[in-house]
């Protein structure tokens, strides 16, 4: 999608849209697609839906949050850093933004799935031995996350693990 045509987004929502759940990944690598990438999700999320944003923690996304804001979204910022990846490489800082409209009640669904994502990148901001042992090719990482995470997360309930906002 070319988040900076208009006719490209509304073509988007057009197929299938609103949407309960926008989901973007490494989006925010040019300053100049904040202010396009907002008004995309405003068009494309539904209402009580959820908009994920997930950055490397370039410098080109900062603001995103405020832009956010300040285009009527609520928007919830949490950092990691020394995050290890699937590939045994290890991200020095992840940023996780997650937006909502500011006029509607989160769904079930999306509240959900907001408490699942915060336990999980809460869990991944506590646990940086295993991003360490990971990028060393130990390899247990991936295993002590799926199981130690599943397990407190059983039956719905909530991680143990706090998350820290810190925008």
């Amino acid at each position: 999608m070319d988040w900076h045509s208009s006719s490209s987004v509304s073509g988007v929502a057009v197929q299938g849209g609103p949407y309960e759940f926008v989901i973007g990944s490494d989006v925010l690598f040019a300053s100049m697609n904040v202010q396009p990438i907002v008004k995309a999700i405003i068009e494309l999320l539904a209402p009580g839906g959820l908009a994920v944003v997930i950055d490397p923690g370039r410098l080109s996304g900062e603001g995103f949050d405020e832009a956010a804001r300040e285009a009527g979204l609520e928007a919830e910022v949490y950092e990691a850093s020394d995050v290890a990846m699937s590939d045994g490489s290890v991200m020095r800082k992840g940023v996780l933004f997650l937006l909502t409209s500011s006029s509607d009640k989160d769904t079930e669904r999306t509240a959900a799935l907001k408490r699942g994502l915060v336990g999980t990148w809460g869990w991944v901001a506590e646990n940086r031995a295993g991003a360490e042992a990971a990028a060393e090719g130990e390899g247990g990482f991936g295993y002590a996350y799926t199981h130690e995470w599943a397990a407190k997360t059983a039956g719905g309930r909530d991680p143990d693990i706090p998350p820290r906002a810190v925008r």
